[in-house]
């Protein structure tokens, strides 16, 4: 069975919280979106009575919210460098994926 980034971090958030229980509720293939996922955590968070693992829920949640975006972390040298190689690529000064391989396989 294939599993999707998003199944599978939530895999790994209910083995995290959990170990083994309940995991496969929340275990679903490619084909499931984002949306039925965040709809059926709603579901089951809404029916938890234990307050040990709410209070683990609010803990991710903090530490999400504190992380913010990784993009407004970043130092106006890493943006330029980002912004330079932006402007390579749209002028066309690139190589392809075989021809880096060739200049670097004695390093791989």
């Amino acid at each position: 069975m294939n599993f999707s980034i998003n199944s599978f971090f939530t895999f790994v958030v209910i083995k995290l919280l959990f170990g083994q229980r309940e995991m496969i509720n929340f275990v679903k293939t490619d084909n499931m979106n984002i949306q039925t996922e965040k709809l059926g955590l709603i579901e089951w968070i809404s029916k938890l009575n234990d307050t040990s693992i709410i209070e683990r829920l609010k803990s991710i949640k903090e530490d999400y919210s504190r992380s913010g975006d990784w993009w407004d972390s970043l130092n106006k040298e890493e943006l330029d460098s980002i912004d330079r190689g932006l402007k390579d690529l749209k002028d066309g000064k690139v190589h392809s994926h075989d021809t880096a391989r060739k200049v670097y396989e004695k390093y791989l």
